[in-house]
């Protein structure tokens, strides 16, 4: 019984750590997954600003921050692979060396650019583009203003994002991207070392689980152990004051000629035998509650013990005005016939208790 418990404890516990498991190493993975996308949309925004500036054109509301974050830096050139006018002056070129040297240059290399007409179309001649540009981007740029969303490239996560923009010439939109592939490696790496982690948890979990309960079902064993110990003592020590006491009546029944004495000590006997079936009973429920009780099996006529059944409880029920009918088509099976007969003793009598007086109690196989 308590092996069985023990199972079902350590089953509830060890599902109690998965479940903080898979909410502590998925709730880790999805914050990752979300720190990551906001420092893609750092970078974007932030080249994004830079570029607006360098066109002279209004920056959106939505690169406010990004507007302050960079102001500071000097803007870079506006495409990727386009030639840098070689008669900038001292002052730019010192500009542009303080602006690789600024805390941003790392971020803001890894986006690239693309200027865009109103179609979607790319304005760069014969350039080698990382990515074509995203139409529905492009479409929903020109809707609302500004598009931010990732996109699959040959299995590799892209973070777009597409804004219009407003000059006299043919200039429309700018995309710009950066890959999410060294994130999505670092992504990968981490989900490896928590399943990893996850796996090795579980088995310490399920071992701790394991002690836990045991821990938790010994002070409920030693009660067990204890009550089984003063069953099967009392019991016994029951038993044989019981015999004395019955066998000393039935012998002083014998020599007595007086009607009344004769009464008196069968009434002991009776009461000797019910005290004796009570302890029967108490050893009973323990085999029961232990699951050690043995059942002698054996071919049983079930007409014949319907009919001892009917004998004994009919004139106990008729004095209630309670009908007791027997119904059967079974002939024989096979069973325990005093554990059977003890059920349909205890069944019969509660029906008995709990039937008003001129009902009907029928049983039938």
């Amino acid at each position: 019984m308590f092996k069985g418990l023990r199972w079902r404890l350590t089953l509830l516990y060890g599902l109690v750590g998965l479940v903080l498991i898979a909410l502590i190493g998925g709730g880790t993975y999805q914050l990752l997954n979300v720190y990551f996308l906001a420092t893609a949309d750092i970078a974007l925004d932030g080249r994004a600003a830079l570029e607006l500036m360098l066109l002279g054109a209004e920056v959106p509301r939505d690169l406010d921050s990004a507007v302050e974050e960079f102001s500071t830096n000097t803007p870079v050139a506006l495409f990727a692979g386009e030639n840098e006018d070689e008669s900038n002056d001292d002052e730019s070129e010192d500009a542009e060396h303080d602006f690789e040297d600024g805390p941003f240059n790392s971020e803001l290399a890894t986006v690239f650019v693309v200027p865009l007409d109103a179609a979607g179309n790319t304005l760069l001649v014969n350039a080698n583009l990382p990515i074509v540009p995203d139409i529905e981007a492009v479409q929903s740029a020109l809707i609302n203003g500004i598009d931010r969303r990732t996109i699959d490239v040959d299995g590799t996560r892209v973070r777009l994002l597409t804004l219009t923009v407003d000059t006299e010439s043919d200039l429309a939109l700018l995309q710009l991207g950066r890959t999410l592939r060294d994130q999505d490696r670092v992504q990968d790496q981490l989900l490896v070392g928590l399943v990893v982690l996850g796996a090795v948890s579980v088995l310490l979990l399920g071992l701790g689980s394991w002690i836990l309960a045991g821990r938790s079902l010994q002070p409920a064993q030693k009660a067990w152990g204890r009550q089984r110990t003063f069953i099967a003592n009392a019991s016994h020590e029951l038993r044989t004051p019981l015999t004395l006491i019955r066998a000393s009546s039935e012998v002083a029944q014998r020599s007595l000629s007086d009607l009344d004495r004769r009464e008196f000590l069968n009434d002991v006997i009776v009461q000797s035998d019910h005290v004796n079936r009570l302890i029967e009973d108490l050893l009973l429920l323990s085999r029961l509650d232990t699951g050690r009780l043995e059942l002698k099996k054996q071919v049983i006529a079930v007409p014949e013990l319907l009919a001892d059944l009917e004998r004994q409880m009919g004139h106990v029920v008729s004095e209630k005005n309670i009908t007791l009918t027997i119904d059967t088509n079974v002939q024989h099976l096979e069973a325990d016939r005093t554990r059977l007969w003890q059920v349909l003793l205890i069944m019969t009598d509660n029906a008995h208790r709990h039937t008003p007086s001129g009902g009907a109690i029928t049983v039938s196989a």
